[in-house]
């Protein structure tokens, strides 16, 4: 899955049971990580603190969707973001594919913030 990852425009983080095990280049260069930075991490630790408890509860619901939400670069700025992620199964295993695009700054995110 390594090369559907890398064709997409978009930021791609694949994970298993949260532990992030593949990522694309977007995502590197959306975030400001380098790859080993990345890999082996857990996903929510690119999400502001207060935001970590949400997103696990919602990996665990194996909750499919999409919204708006912040991503946490790796100089520590937060970035906002649209989020969509779904669950896929790959060579026996299952896999969360989470896609992130730079989104506007709307007037609940910049509530949220505030």
């Amino acid at each position: 899955y390594r090369g559907l990852v890398e064709a997409t425009f978009e930021a791609v983080f694949v994970h298993e049971d949260g532990v992030v095990v593949e990522c694309n280049d977007e995502a590197l260069a959306l975030l400001g990580y380098r790859r080993a930075q990345v890999l082996g991490r857990y996903i929510w630790d690119l999400a502001p603190s207060d935001s970590q408890g949400e997103i696990q509860a919602r990996i665990a619901r194996d909750e499919r969707g999409e919204g708006t939400s912040w991503a946490r670069r790796a100089d520590g700025r937060l970035v906002p973001v649209r989020v969509r992620a779904r669950t896929v199964e790959a060579d026996g295993r299952r896999l969360r594919v989470v896609v992130l695009r730079e989104g506007q700054l709307t007037p609940r995110l910049a509530g949220e913030r505030a």
